[in-house]
Formats: C-alpha cells, sequence, structure tokens
C-alpha cells in the first residue's frame, strides 16, 4: 500500500554530542577554518539589525573550542549519514527503494564560529542556504539521473514537489506561496524560482542568486552582498552609490512578498 514516513534527526545540534567513535574520524584532519570575523563588518551594522544583536549576544568561546565545535559537527552528519544509509537498506530488503521517493534536507544551518558567530538566526548562507537531495523512483519521467541544479528554491516548495511526483492531484490546496519544482526533474527546465526569501524575528532577506538584500522589520535596508563574487559574504555593499538599482529591486521584491504573505493569511482566516 501507499506509505508516508516523516525523519527527524536531533542533530547536528547543540550541545554538539557526537559519540567518540565518530569524533575520531576528523581528529587531526584539516575540518575547515571559519569565515573570520570583520569588524569593519559590524561597524555598518545598525544596532537595531537582527545581524548586530546576535553578534552582541553570540558566546565569547576561543579557537580551539571553534575547532573542537565544527569537528563535532561533521561528526554527527556522520553519523545522520549512517543512519540514513540503514533506512535505505532496510528498504532495500523489503524491496520498497525501487519505488519510493526520497527527499533529504535540513530546516537551517549553524554559523559554527563563521563571522564571529555559533548559532542560527541570522541571515547569511550558512543559515539559510541547507542541503536538498531528491532520489527519485525509478518509475519517475525524470529525464537525467545525478543531475545538479541551481534552481532557487523555497523550503515551501517540497510539499506541493512530492505530491506533483507521486500523482495526487492540488486542485482544492487554496491560495499559497508554494510551487512544486518537479517540472526540474521531468524536463530541460533549470529555473525555478526569480527569487527567494527568508525572514526571522522581524527581519527579511531576498535572493535572486547574485544579489541579496537584507532589511530589519522597518524594511531598512542593512545588508547587500553580491554573492557571485563575494560568496563567503565579507564585503557589505549596502553603501555603494554605483549598486542602488540592484538594491531598490530588490527591495521592490520583499515589500511584494510581505504583501503576498499577508494576503495568503487573510485568506486562510
Amino acid at each position: 500500500e501507499p506509505w508516508f514516513c516523516w525523519v527527524s534527526f536531533g542533530g547536528p545540534h547543540e550541545p554538539w554530542d557526537a559519540p567518540q567513535e565518530y569524533c575520531n574520524r576528523y581528529i587531526g584532519e584539516q575540518v575547515p577554518a571559519p569565515i573570520p570575523f570583520n569588524q569593519k563588518q559590524l561597524n555598518m551594522l545598525p544596532k537595531e539589525s537582527l545581524h548586530f544583536r546576535k553578534l552582541q549576544q553570540s558566546p565569547k568561546i576561543s579557537a580551539q573550542e571553534v575547532d573542537e565545535l565544527r569537528v563535532n559537527y561533521a561528526a554527527n552528519i556522520s553519523l545522520i549519514d549512517d543512519r540514513i544509509g540503514d533506512i535505505i537498506k532496510t528498504l532495500e530488503s523489503k524491496d520498497l527503494l525501487d519505488n519510493t521517493l526520497i527527499v533529504f534536507t535540513s530546516d537551517h544551518g549553524e554559523m559554527n564560529g563563521d563571522h564571529g558567530l555559533i548559532y542560527k538566526n541570522v541571515l547569511y548562507e550558512q543559515a539559510v542556504k541547507v542541503p536538498l537531495i531528491v532520489r527519485l523512483a525509478n518509475n519517475s519521467k525524470a529525464q537525467s539521473k545525478n543531475k545538479q541544479s541551481k534552481a532557487l528554491i523555497q523550503m515551501a516548495d517540497i510539499g506541493p514537489t512530492i505530491l506533483s511526483l507521486v500523482g495526487i492531484e492540488q486542485t482544492n490546496l487554496g491560495y499559497q506561496y508554494a510551487n512544486s519544482f518537479s517540472e526540474l526533474f521531468t524536463t530541460s527546465q533549470i529555473k525555478h524560482r526569480d527569487y527567494i526569501f527568508s525572514e526571522v524575528s522581524g527581519d527579511v532577506m531576498v535572493s535572486d542568486g547574485k544579489w541579496k538584500l537584507i532589511v530589519n522589520a522597518e524594511l531598512q535596508p542593512y545588508i547587500l552582498f553580491d554573492l557571485s563574487v563575494d560568496p563567503l559574504e565579507e564585503n557589505n555593499l549596502i553603501n555603494k552609490k554605483l549598486i542602488w538599482l540592484a538594491k531598490r529591486r530588490l527591495l521592490r521584491q520583499i515589500k511584494r512578498f510581505i504583501d503576498q504573505q499577508t494576503a495568503i493569511r487573510l485568506c486562510q482566516s
């Protein structure tokens, strides 16, 4: 019979307590160093902005503690990898794997010392850009395997995508923001959204894949990154006059997104 299984892991997460046998895999290995804290970046942030507040609240830990944290984070990922492997082996043993759609993703990332921050709840790429791996059933209409896509996708899009891939009608879902990205598997289409958004504590981020703008609850822009040349987000361009057109365009999209979310909530109430 058709079935659905949701598996949620507690890590990688504080208190970063992976089993020692998994930590041993990475002790002595060259775990990537964190992106350094930039005092100049901090000086550019309004004191009422989310990122400024988080920097003030972030625990002060030593470089050695950051290294140990990142080793433990990697160990937790390996632990989850092994458990997912157990699930896949079970599906194989029951002859279910070839007819099962598998989606692997995460709700958020962690800063792990990058930019002087430890936790989530900020809008840097480390926190908002999460893994998304989809393994289709063998009876799907996908044109290719091992396909990688740079299409912009929102987390909310996963639900409609699963329904579409398993052939469930979505005519009665009502007005919503989420859209299926199943066309990325079944056609040569390489684009899904023009913009993606994330929000936390009143601050909102928008990105078109190249430019990324962050505003506070009063819609005042305070961070602008060009991800195409600055993927580590080390150069805040918010005060550069030559790129004011990009800033204005992204701000307009944030206002449109907020209006759309308000309309959805009103329709659902």
